[in-house]
C-alpha cells in the first residue's frame, strides 16, 4: 500500500460518508464478518458450494470441483455474533483470476467481537499464506476500540518479507469521534511515516491534510445536497486535480454527471440520464473531449405479461461497435434471448423456449450460436399421464454439443461426447404406491452409458444398473452391471438372486410340514422345523482349520406385510449384524430400513443404512429414499451419504424429483421440478 492508495481512501471515505468521519469500510467489514459468520450456508450456497456434514469443524463447506473449501468454528456455538475462525483455501487462484499472481492461497481468519458483540469493537487477525515465486507469510492485524471517548484503530501488516513479495508490511493508527475530526499516522515497510489530519462539518464540507516524506497532500470537499452536487479538490504536493458530481432526480428521468480533471493524466467526463419507467438510458464518457465510450438502450416491459424487450448500442474505444438484445415472452410459451451482434467479428445467440401445453407436458428447448454455427442444443420433453388406476411420467432429452464450445471440455471430466440422449419412464399404480417400475437409458454418441432398470409390479422384482463406463472402475469384480431379482411366493419361498459376488442367491423356502431350508449362494445354511413361538434359526459351521462361522437369522412375526429380520453372522474372519423392517400394511404410508454394520478383511468395519417411505395424501405421491455407507478399504471413496426424493401431484400435476450423493465431502446431484432440470457438481 502506498501513499497513492492512501489518498484515494481518504478521498472515497469523505465524498461518501455523510455521517462520520472514520472511512464507513470498518463497519462495512464488521458488519461483513458477522454475516458470513451467522449466515455461512447462504454465502456458500451462493457459489455452489456443498456442506460437509461429518467435520471436526463447527460448519464447512467445499466445492472440490474448483478446489475451494470454507471451515469455521464458532467461539460460542450458541452466539455466533461473539466471532470464531475460518479458514479459507483455494488451491488455484489463478483459475478463477487470470492475473493473478498466486497459485495456491489459504487464509486463517480470526474475529472476536468482544464482551458486546454490537458495539462495532472488534478484534481481527488474518494470517496469509500466498504460493507464487516463492511462499509468502504473513499476518493483517485489525483492532477497533474505545480510548478516552474516541474511536480508535489499529492496522498492521507484518510478513516474513520473501525476495519476491506481494503484500508489503505497513502499520496504521487512526483516532475519530466520528463526526468532526479523525487523526492518524501510516508507517510504510520503508520507513517513510505520513501524518493525517482530518476535519469536517457534517453534511457540509471536509478538509484533510496529509504530510510525510517531504510531500504535502490537502483534499476539500463541499457537499450540497439541496443541489445534489459535490465538489472536491486535490492539491497532490502540487498536482491540482479536481472532481465535480451532479445529480438531478426530477421529472421523469435520472440524470447523473461527473467532470474529472486529473491533470497530467487528462480530463473525464461521465454523464448518465435514464427514464424511470426503464424505457430508455443513455450513458457516454469523454475524454480530453473526445468520445470513449456511448451506450443506448430502448425497451419496453410488460409486467403483467411478464415480459420484456431491450436492445444496447455501444460503441466503446478498443471494443468496437456493436448492439446487445436481451427479451422474454411470457404465458405457455416462454421464450428468452439473449444477443450479443458486433459490427465485426463473431455474434454470440443464445434461445431458451418453454411449451406448455393442455394435457400439462411440456417441451424445453435451448441453443446457443456462434457466428451462425451451433455450438449447443438442448431438447427435453415431459409428458406425463393421469390414468384413472395409474400415474406414468415419460422424459426424452438430447444434448447436442460442439468441440468449439468453451464447456466441451468442463464435461469431458465426466466423459466427453458430442450427442447425449436420455431416455426415461415412471409408472406408478395410485392404489399400491409401492407397485412402480423406472426404466432410464442414458446414450453419448450412440454408445449407451447408462441403463436402469426398477420393477414392482410383477413377481420376480426386478433391480438393474448397468453402467459401462463408471461401475467396472469402482467395483472390485470390474463389472459393468449390478443386478437382483426377487422371486415371492408368500408363504412358500423367496428366491433372491443377483450377479454379485457378495450374495449370489439366497433363498428360505417352505418343506413338508413347518420345516424351512434356507440356502445362501447355492450352500444349504439350515434346514429345521420352525413355530411361532420359536421365531429364530441358527447354524454353526467349523472348519478342520478351526475357522468357524455361525449364522442366525430372526424375525418378529410371520406377518410378510410387517416385520423385523436381523440377519446375524458371527464368524473367525466375518461379522454381520443386519436389521431389515418394512411394514407395508397401509399402501398409503409404506416404510422399510436397512441398517447393517459388519467387519472382514476385504472392506474393514463397514456399515449401510438405507431409510425408505412411500406415502400418498389425496391426489399426491411422495417417495424418499435416504442411506449411508461407509466402506474403508474399498476402491471409491468413503464414506457416501445418498438422498432421493419425488413426489407428484395427479390432480395438479406437478412433480419433482431430486437425487444427491455426497461422496467423502463432495457433493453431487440434480434436480427436475417440473420441467426444470439443474445440476449440482
Amino acid at each position: 500500500m502506498d501513499l497513492k492508495t492512501v489518498a484515494l481512501c481518504v478521498v472515497l471515505s469523505l465524498t461518501f460518508s455523510y455521517g462520520a468521519v472514520v472511512p464507513l469500510q470498518e463497519d462495512a467489514l464488521f458488519d461483513m464478518l458477522q454475516s458470513f459468520l451467522i449466515q455461512p450456508d447462504e454465502f456458500a450456497t451462493s457459489l455452489g458450494m456443498t456442506r460437509v456434514k461429518r467435520s471436526t469443524f463447527d460448519k464447512e463447506f467445499r466445492f472440490d470441483a474448483l478446489g475451494v473449501q470454507i471451515q469455521i468454528k464458532y467461539l460460542d456455538p450458541n452466539n455466533q455474533l461473539k466471532g470464531g475462525q475460518a479458514v479459507i483455501t483455494i488451491d488455484n487462484l489463478k483459475r478463477f483470476i487470470k492475473r493473478a499472481r498466486s497459485t495456491k492461497v489459504k487464509l486463517t481468519i480470526n474475529f472476536d467481537s468482544g464482551a458486546t458483540p454490537r458495539d462495532g469493537l472488534f478484534k481481527l487477525s488474518v494470517d496469509y499464506e500466498l504460493e507464487h515465486a516463492n511462499l509468502e507469510k504473513g499476518t493483517v492485524n485489525i483492532e477497533r476500540r474505545m480510548d478516552g471517548g474516541l474511536w480508535k484503530t489499529d492496522i498492521s501488516v507484518t510478513s516474513n518479507k520473501p525476495a519476491v513479495q506481494i503484500i508489503p508490511g505497513f502499520s496504521m493508527s487512526l483516532k475519530s469521534d466520528r463526526k468532526t475530526m479523525m487523526e492518524g499516522t501510516y508507517l510504510r515497510q520503508n520507513g517513510e511515516k505520513y501524518d493525517i489530519k482530518v476535519d469536517r462539518v457534517p453534511g457540509k464540507k471536509v478538509h484533510a491534510v496529509i504530510n510525510g516524506n517531504g510531500r504535502t497532500y490537502v483534499i476539500d470537499g463541499v457537499l450540497d445536497k439541496a443541489q445534489k452536487s459535490a465538489h472536491i479538490t486535490i492539491d497532490a504536493n502540487g498536482l491540482k486535480y479536481k472532481i465535480d458530481l451532479d445529480m438531478d432526480d426530477s421529472g421523469d428521468s435520472y440524470k447523473f454527471k461527473a467532470d474529472l480533471n486529473l491533470g497530467g493524466a487528462g480530463t473525464y467526463n461521465v454523464e448518465w440520464n435514464g427514464k424511470k419507467d426503464m424505457t430508455s438510458s443513455s450513458a457516454q464518457v469523454l475524454f480530453n473531449g473526445r468520445n470513449f465510450a456511448s451506450v443506448k438502450m430502448m425497451g419496453k416491459i410488460d409486467p403483467a405479461a411478464h415480459s420484456f424487450k431491450y436492445e444496447v448500442r455501444y460503441s466503446i474505444v478498443g471494443a468496437g461497435d456493436g448492439k446487445l438484445r436481451l427479451s422474454m415472452k411470457g404465458g405457455d410459451e416462454k421464450e428468452l434471448k439473449a444477443q450479443y451482434l458486433p459490427n465485426n467479428g463473431l455474434d454470440l445467440k443464445l434461445k431458451i423456449s418453454r411449451q406448455l401445453h393442455s394435457d400439462a407436458s411440456r417441451h424445453i428447448q435451448a441453443e446457443v450460436t456462434r457466428g451462425g454455427e451451433k455450438y449447443l442444443e438442448y431438447k427435453n420433453d415431459i409428458i406425463p399421464t393421469n390414468n384413472p388406476d395409474s400415474y406414468e411420467l415419460k422424459v426424452d432429452s438430447q444434448f447436442d454439443m460442439n468441440e468449439k464450445s468453451m464447456l466441451y471440455p468442463v464435461f469431458c471430466n465426466y466423459g466427453c461426447f458430442k450427442t447425449r440422449t436420455m431416455h426415461a419412464k415412471l409408472y406408478v399404480q395410485k392404489d399400491k404406491a409401492y407397485k412402480f417400475s423406472l426404466d432410464v437409458e442414458l446414450t453419448k454418441d450412440g454408445n449407451k452409458v447408462l441403463n436402469m432398470e426398477i420393477n414392482s409390479r410383477n413377481n420376480p422384482y426386478i433391480f438393474k444398473v448397468t453402467a459401462p463406463r463408471i461401475l467396472p472402475k469402482i467395483l472390485p469384480t470390474g463389472r459393468e452391471s449390478i443386478e437382483f431379482e426377487a422371486d415371492h411366493n408368500p408363504g412358500q419361498y423367496l428366491k433372491i438372486k443377483s450377479n454379485t459376488n457378495i450374495l449370489k442367491s439366497f433363498k428360505i423356502e417352505k418343506v413338508a410340514g413347518d420345516m424351512r431350508r434356507v440356502e445362501l449362494n447355492g450352500k444349504e445354511l439350515v434346514k429345521a422345523g420352525i413355530s411361532k413361538s420359536d421365531n429364530s434359526i441358527s447354524q454353526t459351521t467349523t472348519l478342520p482349520d478351526g475357522r468357524s462361522l455361525t449364522t442366525t437369522i430372526s424375525w418378529e412375526s410371520d406377518n410378510l406385510k410387517k416385520n423385523k429380520v436381523n440377519v446375524k453372522l458371527d464368524g473367525t474372519e466375518r461379522k454381520l449384524n443386519a436389521d431389515l423392517d418394512w411394514d407395508v400394511t397401509n399402501p398409503s404410508n409404506i416404510v422399510m430400513k436397512v441398517d447393517a454394520k459388519g467387519e472382514n478383511a476385504r472392506w474393514g468395519k463397514y456399515a449401510l443404512m438405507r431409510d425408505i417411505k412411500v406415502s400418498t395424501a389425496g391426489s399426491k405421491l411422495n417417495a424418499e429414499w435416504v442411506g449411508d455407507s461407509s466402506f474403508p478399504n474399498a476402491p471409491w471413496p468413503s464414506p457416501v451419504s445418498t438422498e432421493v426424493k419425488a413426489s407428484v401431484d395427479t390432480n395438479t400435476r406437478d412433480y419433482s424429483f431430486m437425487v444427491k450423493k455426497t461422496v467423502a465431502g463432495s457433493t453431487y446431484g440434480l434436480t427436475l421440478q417440473n420441467g426444470r432440470l439443474s445440476v449440482n457438481l
